[in-house]
């Protein structure tokens, strides 16, 4: 009987002219892959909805971009290089929206370190005012929650008084402009560690680590551990250790792991996953009017430092990776096949040595809102599992 089903199809196929292809009945018509020299055919054609279909195609296509760069330079179908050209300046503006509202939404949730992830690779130049707008407004609300933080005598946040800072974006940021007291700075990358320089004003989001000297007034959001030798006026949240060389006055420090004070805290909220650790012996030398809180895995309630056990998997140490303890029903992980035992070699074709190697490679690969994809050793075979992103 099904043999005679899928003749009777092709047969009607061929009657009505059509071509007919071997794919599931079930997918829908966006899974059927078509290739881009049919996609680009049909860009060309008289046809107003068949271009407008193979527009909106080709914008999610990545593959199709070298091609349709030959086509704008070739310049021999004016149209249709008009055409291409148009899809290659919206891909970027789309891909920059897409990072907009994944911003948005990362802020809202509190996972600054998946927003001074996101920020490490933000395209300079792409929705930078909206950009600066939720940045700064993350700083704002974490800033509130210790009311001489940040405020000037009117009531109004240092950083509002800001609109357009001067960016420096480079995966490594090694050298900062001479502070003349004026300028704003917004500073993004993956390693912040410049070599002088003041900072003066403005917002340092870091993916990795983050070791700042002569720091005035400013905020620090970093994936990794900081170093500060500033004094006061500080927002610092870091996903590891923060080291305060000179102390510190009227400022915020929330960190994942151990913060250390190396001179005395003054009016200051501390709040620390792990310990806070100070040279003095008794507390009374150490903290004057502050707010020291330990031991706090979700600071204030509101910060949410990256868990791969909130996505859905938890792991252990494992020789060459980590092994699967367990995967939560309904999550990415259990959908996309991964089992108790698996041993996960590769997070997106990177070695994930340690349980804590493996979190931050998973931050990273899922802050795009992107699948990943993991090298998984399972009954000793070799697996490529795809697992996507949570919504």
């Amino acid at each position: 009987m099904r043999v005679l089903l899928v003749l009777g199809i092709m047969l009607a196929a061929c009657l009505a002219g059509l071509p007919w292809h071997s794919f599931a009945a079930s997918d829908p018509p966006e899974k059927r892959q078509v290739s881009v020299e049919e996609l680009i055919r049909r860009l060309g054609s008289q046809e107003f909805k068949e271009r407008e279909e193979a527009t909106r195609l080709l914008l999610e296509r990545k593959d199709a971009l070298p091609a349709l760069r030959k086509i704008v330079e070739a310049g021999t179908d004016l149209e249709l290089a008009r055409r291409a050209a148009f899809i290659l300046e919206e891909v970027p503006r789309r891909q920059a929206r897409r990072m907009l509202d994944r911003l948005r939404a990362l802020a809202k949730a509190g996972a600054v370190d998946q927003c001074a992830e996101l920020l490490a690779r933000w395209p300079k130049g792409r929705e930078e005012a909206a950009c600066w707008e939720v940045t700064r407004d993350l700083a704002r609300k974490l800033s509130g929650f210790h009311k001489t933080q940040g405020r000037l005598e009117d009531g109004k946040f240092l950083l509002d008084l800001v609109e357009a800072p001067q960016v420096i974006s480079a995966t490594r940021v090694t050298k900062l402009p001479g502070y003349d007291g004026e300028s704003t700075l917004f500073i993004r990358g993956g390693e912040v560690c410049p070599k002088g320089g003041d900072f003066g004003i403005g917002v340092i989001t870091s993916s990795g680590p983050a070791r700042i000297e002569r720091f005035a007034f400013g905020v620090i959001f970093a994936g990794g551990p900081v170093e500060v030798d500033g004094k006061g006026d500080m927002l610092i949240v870091s996903d590891g250790d923060v080291t305060l060389r000179n102390g510190a006055f009227r400022s915020v420090i929330m960190a994942r792991g151990t913060v250390r004070a190396e001179h005395v805290l003054t009016n200051c909220l501390v709040v620390s996953g792990k310990t806070v650790v100070s040279p003095f012996v008794k507390p009374q030398y150490a903290y004057e009017n502050c707010t020291i809180k330990q031991n706090e895995p979700f600071p204030l309630g509101f910060v949410r430092f990256f868990d791969p056990a909130r996505e859905g998997v938890t792991v252990e140490p494992a020789d060459g990776g980590v092994r699967v303890q367990g995967t939560e029903v309904g999550t990415p992980f259990a959908r996309a096949g991964l089992r108790a035992g698996d041993v996960i070699m590769t997070v997106a074709g990177a070695a994930s040595g340690s349980p804590e190697v493996f979190r931050r490679l998973l931050r990273r690969a899922w802050v795009g809102d992107e699948a990943v994809a993991l090298q998984v050793i399972r009954d000793g075979k070799t697996l490529q599992i795809l697992v996507p992103a949570p919504r």
